[in-house]
């Protein structure tokens, strides 16, 4: 027995009544994608209505995590900067957590170009 089949779930599409983008698959319509329409699991719908708030991108959202990741970020910097003014191991300390909030940071714009960051195009595409 398969795990889906524990379930009652096959590895068919979507059943015939349910249409690839409607609001009982709200997670269908990805911006600008082809339809996701198949179900491996008995689990994998209820996933999908979980995350289908989270598959579309959100203005505001998406300026509150820039924001809280790259104001800390270029606090680090000047602090990493002044402290090697000082002392090299002031500056080191900064290092590890300025190098974390980078990563964020470049996630963010990765993130931006695959258009899944902000609602506009053009925000996408300037960050």
């Amino acid at each position: 027995m398969t795990p889906g089949a524990a379930h009652g779930a096959s590895l068919s599409t979507l059943p015939p009544d349910v249409s690839p983008v409607s609001p009982e698959n709200p997670a269908a319509e990805l911006s600008g994608s082809a339809p996701l329409v198949v179900a491996p699991l008995g689990v994998a719908p209820s996933w999908r209505r979980l995350i289908a708030p989270y598959a579309r991108p959100h203005s505001g959202r998406g300026i509150l995590d820039l924001l809280c990741t790259a104001l800390p970020f270029f606090i680090l910097l000047a602090g990493i900067f002044l402290g090697l003014a000082h002392e090299i191991w002031a500056a080191m300390i900064l290092v590890l957590p300025a190098a974390a909030f980078l990563v964020r940071l470049f996630i963010i714009q990765h993130d931006c170009g695959h258009g899944s960051y902000f609602k506009a195009r053009w925000a996408n595409n300037w960050l």
